[in-house]
């Protein structure tokens, strides 16, 4: 639900530079062009039963896609976290993805996900457009009888928002299966790059097995925050603090 930004609730995201995770916690942009930037932030813009939602903002242009450029915005979840899923048995399970969304100068974007540990059912895209009001979306994925989910704490499973994508990383059509083969985008995309005017706010964003999107479920502020430092933990404040960590164990 966005409310937890440990590093920065707002930074400039360059073209081909900077860390990928740099404000809200979890969420990453890979930013792989030539030119442009991108403000991601932490915004109070939110639907009703929401007070946070993800920001972007294009800070500076790039006109032209090359055939390997791409943006997106996306999250990896542990694979140890996603054994019910079933990937790669005969009783692999439906995956349903659901996320709040409103854009200014909407442009079509692609959901892509993928399993990092497959070679065969591994991708899958789909194209949509955002309104100008908040709406949930939700997307339902197919088992993967031919995927792979390890069982241990690197990425099972990534999905994503794609803003920006050249013609090597674009497939023709809207995923109907799994496929071995890297794609990050549907063709007819949109370029989130051509105007400072163009605005993205997402907030809401579930997985859940089965083929039904259930209302979202809230947590406790601390249990959320508690579940972003199992992977990043801010311990300074200023430049000027300091902070002390002793153990001991006998």
């Amino acid at each position: 639900n966005m409310q937890i930004a440990q590093r920065s609730t707002s930074v400039i995201r360059h073209a081909n530079g900077d860390p990928q995770y740099q404000s809200i916690d979890r969420w990453g942009l890979w930013m792989a062009a030539t030119n442009g930037a991108i403000n991601i932030s932490q915004s109070t813009e939110s639907p009703n039963g929401f007070s946070n939602s993800l920001k972007l903002q294009c800070q500076s242009t790039d006109s032209s896609i090359a055939a390997g450029d791409l943006i997106k915005l996306g999250q990896g979840i542990e694979a140890q976290s996603l054994q019910d899923l079933g990937v790669g048995t005969s009783d692999a399970k439906q995956i349903t993805i659901s996320w709040y969304m409103k854009a200014v100068n909407p442009k079509t974007l692609t959901l892509n996900c993928y399993f990092p540990d497959a070679t065969n059912d591994k991708w899958f895209n789909k194209n949509f457009t955002p309104t100008t009001s908040w709406a949930r979306y939700s997307v339902t994925l197919p088992a993967s009888t031919g995927g792979v989910i390890n069982n241990d704490n690197g990425n099972g499973f990534v999905l994503g928002f794609t803003l920006f994508c050249g013609t090597t990383y674009s497939q023709s059509s809207d995923s109907t299966a799994w496929s071995a083969t890297e794609k990050y985008a549907v063709s007819g995309i949109g370029n989130f790059l051509d105007s400072t005017s163009n605005i993205l706010y997402i907030t809401g964003v579930q997985l859940e097995v089965g083929d039904v999107a259930t209302d979202f479920e809230h947590r406790a502020y601390g249990d959320e925050l508690a579940r972003c430092q199992r992977y990043f933990f801010s311990i300074f404040g200023d430049d000027s603090d300091y902070a002390g960590i002793m153990g001991y164990a006998n």
